[in-house]
Parts: structure tokens; sequence; C-alpha cells
């Protein structure tokens, strides 16, 4: 059997979600489990029970591990709480599995990352393995009889990375002024003009800090890295936490559930294939921009679609 690598699982008021994120990782049975909690926020009194009902789901460890806590005292928000997380796992371990509760992944999931962590290693040219699949036209991709590819979009809804990618990225994103200076050789990466002026007002507001996305952050220290990312061709990971009972925002207002929640997780088949080049993936690429930004941003009505409704949509108007 396969040994699980170190895994580590933030929580913070979802202990439905926590719990089945939980019984996956338990039953992987990792030997280093790193837990990371957030704190009930201020004002906010039905934080307090659900943050302990998280707590108690991380006693529930039965199996013979290293298992190492960390539970902030005071909220710390998403963003502040993801990134000192990770950080402090990797204080201890040189590689990780990073799972947000709600992300739940299937069970060949913790092998898939263990394999191509211990692979890729001491490869400068990966920064991270991603497990869900965030736009809905991956079937159209050829793989060649190949188990992943490589692209250069980050996926953090289950996923793995190593201390000597994280060591790079910097949280409070210092480099952003000297970025915007050469910020046009992003058109580039994303095609045309209109992206890349939406994507350098997301950055400044990322830097600013108000947009609050950890993952954003993340994402841009992949792109200024020009790091490729490993994804599966099939999907590994399901985020149930971000369905529409979850999209509640601290107005208490709630979001509209969107298409690529909760998608279904394939298992992954066994040995893994590589591709036969490390070259991004330029359809996959372009699936992506189409699905997630262009569509997104261009297309902002399509979000408010019933989901059968934006997924005959997308059969229409995504690329050949």
């Amino acid at each position: 059997m396969n040994e699980c690598p170190p895994v580590m699982i933030c929580g913070f008021n979802r202990p439905d979600c926590l719990a089945r994120v939980f019984e996956k990782v338990r039953k992987a049975r990792p030997s280093k489990l790193f837990l990371v909690l957030d704190a009930p926020r201020e004002g906010r009194p039905s934080d307090v029970p659900a943050c302990e009902a998280c707590r108690k789901i991380f006693d529930g460890v039965d199996w013979p591990c290293d298992v190492k806590r960390n539970y902030a005292e005071r909220n710390m928000g998403c963003r502040d709480r993801m990134e000192t997380g990770i950080t402090w796992v990797f204080q201890h371990v040189d590689r990780a599995i990073i799972l947000e509760d709600g992300c739940v992944p299937d069970d060949s999931f913790f092998r898939f990352c263990g394999e191509l962590l211990e692979q890729y290693k001491d490869d400068s040219r990966i920064g991270m393995i991603c497990g869900h699949w965030e736009n809905l036209s991956m079937d159209r991709l050829e793989s060649h009889g190949a188990s992943y590819y490589f692209d250069r979009f980050a996926s953090i809804w289950g996923w793995a990375t190593w201390k000597r990618a994280w060591d790079k990225h910097d949280p409070q994103m210092g480099y952003v002024p000297e970025l915007d200076k050469q910020f046009d050789i992003m058109e580039g990466f994303y095609h045309d003009r209109p992206s890349v002026r939406r994507r350098r007002k997301r950055v400044w507001g990322l830097y600013h800090r108000t947009v609050g996305a950890w993952d954003g952050a993340w994402f841009t220290t992949v792109q200024i890295e020009n790091w490729l990312c490993i994804h599966p061709y099939r999907n590994l990971v399901s985020n149930i936490g971000s369905d529409i009972s979850s999209r509640v925002d601290n107005a208490g207002k709630t979001g509209k559930r969107k298409p690529w929640d909760a998608l279904p997780t394939q298992p992954m088949e066994f040995p893994l294939k590589a591709p036969l080049t490390m070259m991004p993936d330029p359809k996959a690429e372009k699936l992506t921009l189409i699905d997630c930004y262009q569509l997104h941003y261009r297309r902002w009505w399509l979000s408010h679609l019933p989901s059968w409704v934006f997924n005959k949509v997308l059969k229409i108007i995504k690329v050949r």
C-alpha cells in the first residue's frame, strides 16, 4: 500500500462538510496530519457551536499518526487563516496535501498526489498538483492515454504542493507595484486586453485586501513564477462546500449555486502515465479561460441560470 503524504485540513464553521472530508482522510490514514481551525466571528453567536462541532470532529483521530493542531484564538478570516496555516505546515514537512472543509476527495486522490509529489519533488518547473476540475469542458480533451496534463492555471479545491514552492509565495504581495509596471506581459497569457485589465484590477484588489480570496494571491505567485500545474484527466475532488446553502456572506446573503459545484468524482487508474511532454496544454488553457473567465466575466448572466440551462448554453458556445 502506498503511504499517504502529510495532509492539512482547514475548517471553520461547517461541521457537516468537514465531517465528510475528515472521513476520507481517516480512510487514507496519513502518518502526518495537520489540523487548522479558525475561531468564531465577533457578533455571530451561531459560529460558536459550529466551531465547537468542528473541534469535536478533529478529536476523532483514531489511527496511528503524528497529529499537530493549529487553532486560532480569534477569527482570522479565510485568507489569513489559510495562508498562516499552510506556512505553519511547511515549517514541519517538505510536501503536503491541502484540503479545505467541503473539498471531498476521491479515495484515489491521495495516492495520485503522493506519487506525483515524489516524482516532481525536485522539478522547479512544477508548482502544484490539482485535484478538481473548475470548468465544465474537460471531457473535450484528448488524454492520449496519459493520466494527467499540465497547464498554468491553479486550482485549490483539493491540491498539493511542496515547501520549495510555498516558500516563494508572498502573502502580502509586496511585488505588486513593480509587477504593475510590466503587467501587459499578461496579454500573452490571457489572449486579450479586457481579460488583462480585469486581472490587473483583481491583483490590485488582492494587494489592497479589498478582495479577500487567499487563492488569488497564490494564483498570482504561480503566474509570475511561470509554474506548471498538474491536473488529472478525471475529477478527483468534489467541492460540496460551495453549494447554495454555504454561500453566505458577512451580510447574511446567500449566493447562487454554480454549475461546477459538487461535481462528481471518478477514481484514478494506476499506474499513472505521464504526458509525452511537459508543455502546457493549450486547449486545456483555452477551455479554462472560456468556462472560468470569459463566461464568468463577460457573460455574467449565465451564472444566474439553472445548472441544466447553463450546461446546454456551454455546449453551444464553447470551443471546438
